[in-house]
């Protein structure tokens, strides 16, 4: 509540400013420093408003859970995305009636669709990366019947030219609220590298990168030069990157390491980019830069 001061706000901060890039009436909370304030309170508010809690700035156990909730959904949407289907090489256009038992890359098709827009809509079943099978069984016969009852169209569990092209509607309108994760692929493969103080090269500048950013939205992991050595100042800021995230701080960089980092640069990045319009998180006034 207001005046609180604890990483179980700053948790809750961070999170409510990465679900705002997708729900822009949601202001972001500048600076994300723990401290339970009256913009904390205001983007709390917005929330509960956002999702039919009860509006009283209060994260009780219903607005924690469905933080969480939110979150995890709209990070996991860029997963989904991330690991979707070429779109590319297979069209878009109304391929055929699609019914139970038929199986192919429409039907495939179909599951990325549904299983994109599940991430946003409670009333639509979950899917996972692996369970896009291009099989049309009863699962995806229930995903459709649920779409079809969330538009209201008439609940056949087929897939006609109706129904393709309103699930199509709301896949791109869905994906128009996604911020960029492209940043993210220049890190790939980074977790397989070991890295110590006294060390040099790319994978320590962009070490470097991401304690950079990291640092912006959390004050104390220093900023560091981004000249590719493994110095006493990176290893100060790793150590507190680790400690942040309660792993051992010892200031190298391994495996949990990188992913941890990954992750928080991810936060604060995403979790600062504002829609045209929404409230920075800070005042804007003559001296504003």
């Amino acid at each position: 509540r207001l005046g609180d001061f604890s990483e179980d706000v700053r948790t809750v901060q961070t999170r409510l400013n990465r679900i705002s890039t997708n729900f822009p009436n949601i202001p972001k909370i500048y600076p994300t420093d723990g401290v339970f304030s009256a913009d904390t309170e205001r983007a709390v508010r917005a929330f509960q408003r956002q999702f039919n809690l009860t509006e009283d700035g209060l994260v009780g156990q219903a607005t924690w859970y469905r933080i969480a909730f939110i979150y995890n959904n709209v990070k996991r949407l860029s997963e989904l995305n991330s690991e979707g289907l070429a779109l590319s090489e297979i069209s878009r256009q109304y391929p055929e009636r699609l019914t139970e038992g038929m199986s192919g890359p429409g039907v495939q098709l179909l599951q990325y669709f549904l299983a994109i827009v599940g991430e946003f809509y409670d009333a639509l079943p979950r899917w996972q990366a692996g369970q896009l099978d291009g099989v049309f069984g009863p699962q995806t016969r229930e995903a459709v019947t649920a779409y079809q009852q969330l538009v209201g169209l008439p609940m056949t569990g087929a897939v006609d030219r109706e129904t393709w092209y309103a699930l199509l509607s709301t896949y791109q309108s869905v994906l128009l609220s996604q911020p960029e994760q492209e940043w993210l692929e220049q890190f790939v493969g980074l977790p397989e590298t070991f890295l110590v103080k006294g060390m040099r090269g790319k994978a320590v500048r962009q070490a470097q990168q991401l304690i950079n950013i990291i640092a912006r939205g959390y004050a104390e992991v220093p900023a560091v030069a981004e000249d590719g050595i493994f110095g006493d100042a990176t290893e100060s800021s790793v150590a507190s990157i680790q400690s942040l995230l309660g792993l051992p701080a010892t200031g190298a960089i391994g495996p949990l390491t990188w992913e941890g980092m990954a992750d928080l640069a991810e936060n604060v990045l995403v979790g600062s980019q504002n829609a045209a319009g929404q409230y920075p998180g800070y005042p804007v006034g003559e001296e504003a830069t």
